[in-house]
């Protein structure tokens, strides 16, 4: 059986529309809508944090930070790291690297914070209580996989 549009007669039996009668009592769940917020809010973030990472980091903190994810062993040299890496890299980049100044050679004008920390330090008034939330909880929790 096909679904109903929302002029076709309720499949209730009710003779109403529809519109008026069962797909009112259809509704999304909250966590659906939370899930959606979090997910368009996280992806509006790499973007921004990806603008304030160039300008103030430069190459050298993402060159510095892919070695320290591979724990100095070597970049693999591979389509794996562009394709499945890149966005997990990319997380833990903004939210869990923190810039050693202390290693040798390292540029000491680093913050010795995260990315999004240092990110929401410069424009956090400006931005909407949810994202900075959504900016704290995330640089609070542990990095995983799961």
């Amino acid at each position: 059986m096909s679904e109903a549009k929302k002029n076709d007669p309720c499949p209730c039996g009710s003779g109403k529309k529809y519109k008026k009668c069962c797909m009112l009592k259809e509704v999304t769940p909250v966590g659906d809508f939370a899930r959606q917020k979090i997910s368009r809010t996280l992806a509006e973030l790499t973007q921004q944090f990806e603008k304030h990472a160039n300008k103030k980091y430069g190459e050298v903190a993402a060159y510095a930070a892919i070695q320290e994810y591979f724990c100095w062993q070597g970049v693999p040299d591979d389509e794996y790291l562009d394709m499945e890496l890149g966005e997990i890299f990319q997380s833990w980049f903004y939210y869990n690297w923190i810039p050693d100044s202390e290693e040798k050679g390292a540029p000491v004008h680093f913050p010795e914070h995260q990315i999004a920390v240092d990110y929401l330090k410069q424009k956090g008034d400006q931005l909407p209580a949810f994202t900075r939330k959504l900016i704290e909880q995330a640089c609070l929790k542990q990095y995983s996989f799961l």
